[in-house]
This record gives structure tokens, C-alpha cells and sequence, in this order.
């Protein structure tokens, strides 16, 4: 509801900690959790959301876009349904992001995937920790990670060769587990 409640374009939507239900992201908006992490010492807890996210704007939303999300635990999925110009994922986890449309940029920092990263289109992840793999499969995909780790990057039953380094990694940890 409160998507739906907020403008196509600069809505800001703020989230106490606890659960919420998956929403799309039919808007232009900025949502702030208070964290992916708990510490109760600090009585800070996490803003967690139940699902997959999409992202999935209208044709009506003219770009350039400046979608942000911070501060969330994703329990699902963030997919990229429709061409997007302006997302940010800051300081949250989720397990995998899928792009299934082009995506122009779009930047992951301070953030921990829990397992995938899937195609990309123009995606800068900094600062962040990729548990699982960096899959791209569409040559119109570039993807820069940059002070990242990865770990369990290349499984030989998993990728064919030429899909393993089809990104360009600076500064990074790059481990097979």
C-alpha cells in the first residue's frame, strides 16, 4: 500500500524494523529499512521483507530513474522485470538479482547476495560480499565488481568456459569453496 500511496517519482517510504510482505516496485521510490542485521545489544533489528521483490515500472515511468533500496532483508529474489535507469542496492541482503531486461545503472554496495548474480546489463557492485556466483549469460551484460569477495565463483558442472569471467573484477577476493 504504501507504493501504491507514493508518487511516480521521489516517494520516500520508511520502514520500521520487522516483517513485511513482498511488494512489486511499480514507482520511482526510495525505501530505507533500518538494516539487514540485528543487534540487540544496540537494540537495532532487522527490516525483513517476505518474497521476491520485482522490479517492474510501467511504461509511464519515464527514466532516468533513481530507485533506491536500503537497510532490508530480502528473503527472496530481487528481479528486474522491466528496463530500469537508476537502481541502487545499499546495505541490504537478498539471494539472488536476476535481470530479465536491460538495466542501465545500477549498483549494488555494501550488500551481501546471498547466491546469485544473473546477467546484469550495467551493474557496479562495490563493497560487497557475493556468496555464490557471478553468472552472465548475455553478451550485452557488463558487470564491474570492485572491493568485493566472491567465494564458489566457477563450478565446472554449473558453466560452460566461456561463461566464467565475463566481468571485470578490481581489488577483489575471488575464492572457489
Amino acid at each position: 500500500s504504501a507504493i501504491e500511496a507514493a508518487p511516480d517519482h521521489g516517494g520516500v517510504i520508511t520502514l520500521t524494523s520487522g516483517q513485511f510482505n513482498a511488494a512489486d516496485i511499480t514507482k520511482d521510490v526510495i525505501i530505507y529499512g533500518a538494516g539487514f542485521e540485528t543487534d540487540a545489544e544496540k537494540g537495532v533489528f532487522t527490516t525483513s521483507i517476505r518474497g521476491d521483490i520485482n522490479v517492474n515500472l510501467p511504461e509511464g515511468i519515464s527514466a532516468p530513474h533513481g530507485i533506491f533500496v536500503e537497510g532490508i532483508w530480502v528473503t527472496g529474489n530481487i528481479n528486474v522485470k522491466s528496463a530500469v535507469d537508476g537502481l541502487t542496492l545499499s546495505k541490504s541482503s537478498f539471494n539472488n538479482i536476476d535481470f530479465d531486461a536491460p538495466a542501465t545503472r545500477c549498483v549494488i554496495t555494501q550488500s551481501y547476495v546471498r547466491a546469485e548474480i544473473i546477467d546484469g546489463f550495467d551493474l557496479y557492485v562495490q563493497y560487497s560480499y557475493v556468496k555464490e556466483r557471478v553468472m552472465v549469460m548475455d553478451d550485452a551484460s557488463y558487470i564491474r565488481l570492485d572491493h568485493c569477495i566472491l567465494t564458489r565463483n566457477y563450478d565446472d558442472n554449473y558453466y560452460s568456459y566461456t561463461n566464467r569471467m565475463r566481468y571485470n573484477c578490481s581489488n577483489c577476493i575471488v575464492t572457489n569453496t
